[in-house]
């Protein structure tokens, strides 16, 4: 029976060792090259590589980024305020004013906001003159006396007649 002396033990462990540390190496340099793809990744666009600097101007412009989005906010907020006093409805109807004319030269034109306030313009035109009238409306009502063509414009334009192609 032969038995292993010290100095083979020691060869051996010494060999194990040696697989250990060559399996290891492999592992950390095949990790390593992975850490350096993802590297080069992350610094892509940047001329120098510097981490810092890069994290730095992200940061920045992150900054710049809010505060023209919360200024955009404050402006669309106002416009959201300011957007029912815009004119939004139009209604128009032609017609001929007198007898002696043709090609239905007169008109009402009602130009009203969303809550149906405006005004009613209308002209009336003849072979001799022509006259134009403007007349304020209030949801949809006027203090003044409205003629047919003009209650037809404004219903048309609050969206409850018949709509005109033009």
């Amino acid at each position: 029976m032969k038995y292993i002396t010290v100095t083979e033990v020691s060869v051996l462990a010494v060999l194990l060792l040696a697989l250990i540390a060559a399996g290891l190496s492999v592992y950390a340099l095949h990790e390593f090259r992975a850490a350096r793809r993802m590297y080069r990744a992350f610094m892509i666009g940047t001329t120098k590589g510097n981490l810092e600097a890069l994290l730095m101007t992200l940061g920045e412009r992150t900054a710049r980024l809010e505060g023209e989005s919360e200024a955009q906010a404050r402006i669309l907020r106002d416009l959201e305020r300011r957007l029912p006093l815009v004119l939004q409805q139009v209604g128009l109807v032609r017609f001929n004013a007198y007898n002696d004319t043709g090609g239905e030269m007169s008109f009402a034109l009602a130009l009203l906001d969303e809550l149906g306030s405006g005004v009613v313009i209308s002209s009336l035109y003849g072979r001799d003159e022509a006259r134009v009238y403007a007349k304020p409306i209030t949801e949809g009502q006027s203090t003044y006396a409205l003629s047919g063509e003009e209650i037809a414009a404004v219903t048309q334009a609050r969206g409850r007649g018949k709509r005109i192609k033009m």
